[in-house]
């Protein structure tokens, strides 16, 4: 994509330095290898996001301001890598499987579309839907039942 912006190399440079002024042993809160194992990411979101991630990377160079690194970097895969892939891998445009970028290979690949609870916790899946009816039903009709026999 963008060979001249080694995101890759950018990061690993930054982080050392981050570690080192803020005598940490991670660069963030998340352990990126198992955050990126589950994202993935069409081909204009990749652009973005590399194109996003060079300007704040190169910022963060230019200013020194190290603290800004490990804000940016949660913030991008908290939310907004999160975003992107709820985007692609979530239904109704994912059935079973859907080819993306995968983000911890940065190739694109056949990736098995997310859960509908995955990818939204605050609604109920079918089984709970299911659920809640049937207890609403059978509840109904004891209520009916016992109103029939005082009568």
């Amino acid at each position: 994509m963008y060979p001249h912006r080694n995101i890759q190399n950018r990061f690993k440079q930054l982080c050392e330095k981050y570690k080192t002024a803020f005598g940490t042993q991670q660069c963030s809160k998340y352990h990126t290898a198992e955050v990126f194992g589950a994202l993935g990411i069409d081909a204009a979101d990749m652009e973005v996001v590399t194109g996003k991630t060079h300007r704040v990377f190169r910022v963060i160079e230019i200013t020194n301001k190290l603290e800004d690194f490990r804000l940016y970097w949660d913030w991008l895969l908290g939310v907004k890598l999160k975003e992107y892939t709820r985007k692609v891998l979530c239904p109704p445009v994912c059935r079973m499987e859907k080819s993306a970028i995968n983000c911890t290979t940065c190739k694109k690949q056949s990736m098995t579309c997310w859960t509908i609870t995955k990818c939204y916790p605050e609604e109920m899946d079918l089984v709970q839907l299911i659920l809640v009816l049937a207890g609403s039903s059978a509840f109904s009709m004891l209520v009916g039942f016992v109103v029939c026999c005082f009568e």
